[in-house]
């Protein structure tokens, strides 16, 4: 235990077990908020309403480094398709605001010419593993959502 290297071993497994400490079982740190990752999919509503009933919110991505924390831990879950983002722009079309405080995004990754409001009836937001990016999606379809508290 006299190297760097075990000692570095010890003090990020003790941070780990301390951070995993304040969040419930089934839920996983990561900076100072915790995750649920759904094992369905469902739709937009069915995933804030879920989300609420847990004391938590449909996933508002801060920084480019939760982004890529959320894509490795949805990989290492088998979904290889995406989840939803609690973002919308249902009240004013091309606004995306964060469900929790309808407030302007802070931090975006949109795909390329996204959001796009295909046929004018995609108003909620989904990332998506492939493209490590996100896209405006209709509200009605069906993917894996994160909650987040």
């Amino acid at each position: 235990m006299d190297s760097p290297l075990c000692l570095f071993l010890v003090i990020f497994a003790l941070a780990e077990r301390t951070s995993a400490g304040r969040c419930h079982n089934g839920w996983a740190p990561f900076q100072s908020n915790c995750y649920y990752f759904s094992t369905s999919v469902t739709t937009f509503k069915e995933a804030m309403i879920n989300c609420y009933g847990m004391s938590a919110s449909l996933l508002e991505l801060q920084t480019y480094s939760e982004e890529n924390w959320l894509n490795l831990q949805i990989q290492l879950r088998g979904n290889n398709h995406g989840v939803w983002l609690g973002y919308s722009d249902i009240q004013k079309e091309g606004q995306f605001v964060t469900l929790s405080a309808a407030k302007v995004l802070q931090y975006t990754n949109w795909s390329k010419g996204e959001p796009n409001n295909v046929n004018g009836i995609e108003h909620c937001t989904g990332y998506f593993v492939n493209t490590k990016s996100w896209n405006d999606c209709i509200c009605a379809g069906q993917l894996h959502y994160v909650c987040k508290k």
